[in-house]
């Protein structure tokens, strides 16, 4: 939606649905690295030209944008639980998700551990510092 609303694009993922858990990775804060929730088949294809990549994954490269004011976006879910992933792809898989990328969500909430805290601690200190410069 930011990317969208500031002169970006976002189109389908020409490699189909992202969902599960997924690992991330950055290039400006620890926090931003690291498993996350991934719940989506649009992504960012063209970045909006008030922002730069900062992080990604292998199936979503345009995963995490800094806005050049203050603002950052991200493609996953920081504010999902493995219970609600899991819900998810249990209620959709096999209708609108594939049954074989609904069996390897499954497997990723099985197998990689998502802490959100890092994440939490990042929003926290950047409205901390908005309010308190």
């Amino acid at each position: 939606i930011m990317a969208n609303a500031y002169g970006g694009k976002t189109t389908k993922a020409r490699q189909g649905w992202g969902i599960g858990a997924q690992s991330y990775h950055s290039n400006c804060q620890s926090a931003l690295t690291g498993n996350v929730y991934v719940f989506h088949q649009d992504q960012v294809s063209q970045v909006p030209p008030s922002a730069d990549v900062v992080g990604g994954s292998d199936h979503c490269p345009n995963g995490v944008l800094r806005y050049r004011f203050p603002a950052l976006s991200v493609q996953y879910h920081p504010e999902f639980s493995n219970a609600y992933v899991a819900a998810l792809n249990l209620k959709h898989g096999g209708a609108i998700i594939p049954s074989k990328v609904a069996k390897q969500a499954a497997e990723s909430l099985e197998n990689l551990s998502v802490d959100p805290r890092p994440m939490a601690e990042t929003v926290k200190n950047f409205f901390m510092e908005k309010v308190n410069p």
